[in-house]
Parts: structure tokens; C-alpha cells; sequence
């Protein structure tokens, strides 16, 4: 944000009875005022935001997360992979109590597909804990 010098303004105006009065661009300045104390509120938020939230990569598209053994298949194991990047955005404190959890039913039973969803990927972090809600991909 450029920040400018506040300049006053001063008007002669000639009035209705025809006498010269001055006038002064102060309304304008104190309306600017506000408008600039809301934009310096703004850039607070913003560096608090920046300052305390991070945006972590936990995964990423086809990690092998698990080997699962297989009943009736070609193969005796199928590997867990992840289908996209999994990143979130979360308060830096909580970053170092996160912790995946990999559900899924073993064995798993063939005919298998690749692209299959076979099981869940739970992350879960100290401040969602307490909010009661965990994403799953």
C-alpha cells in the first residue's frame, strides 16, 4: 500500500451575499483518515494470518501409503496409493501434532481396479480436534 502526505486545502469561495469565505478540504481529510485506518486494520489481519497459518503438504498424488494383502487375487499385496495432493492450511502450532490415520478393510478382495477406493486417509491436528471435525480423502 503507497501511502500519500496529507495536504490541506484551503478554498476562497464568493458566497450567496457575495463576501469571499474560506473553506477548508478538512472533511476530505477526515473521511480519508478512516478510510485509511480500515486499510491499516486490514494489513493487521493479513500479517496475523500470514504470521500464524502455514499451508503444509501432507501427501502427495501416488505416495504408496500401505501394502494390503489380497484374498483371491493374481497378487498376494496391492499397494494404498493416494488419488491427488493432499495440503491444508492450518495454525503453525498444530502443524507438529499432525498425525494420518489409513483405514481400510484387510484382506481386500479381488477383482481389484486401479483407481478403486480401497480405504480413507484421516489427518487430524490438535486445534481441529477440539472444532470435532477431521477432513478424509
Amino acid at each position: 500500500m503507497v501511502s500519500r502526505p496529507v495536504i490541506q486545502y484551503w478554498w476562497l469561495w464568493p458566497d450567496s451575499v457575495g463576501l469571499a469565505r474560506w473553506t477548508s478540504s478538512r472533511p476530505r481529510l477526515e473521511r480519508h483518515a478512516r478510510y485509511a485506518a480500515r486499510a491499516d486494520e486490514s494489513a493487521h489481519v493479513l500479517d496475523w494470518g500470514y504470521r500464524e497459518w502455514g499451508f503444509y503438504p501432507v501427501v502427495k498424488a501416488n505416495d504408496k501409503l500401505a501394502d494390503v494383502k489380497v484374498w483371491l487375487g493374481q497378487a498376494q499385496t496391492v499397494s494404498l496409493l493416494v488419488s491427488k495432493d493432499v495440503a491444508m492450511t492450518l495454525p503453525r502450532s498444530a502443524r507438529g501434532g499432525l498425525k494420518t490415520n489409513i483405514t481400510y478393510n484387510e484382506p481386500v478382495q479381488a477383482p481389484i481396479t486401479k483407481g478403486q477406493q480401497l480405504g480413507t486417509l484421516t489427518i487430524t491436528a490438535p486445534e481441529w480436534d477440539e472444532r470435532g471435525s477431521s477432513p478424509s480423502w
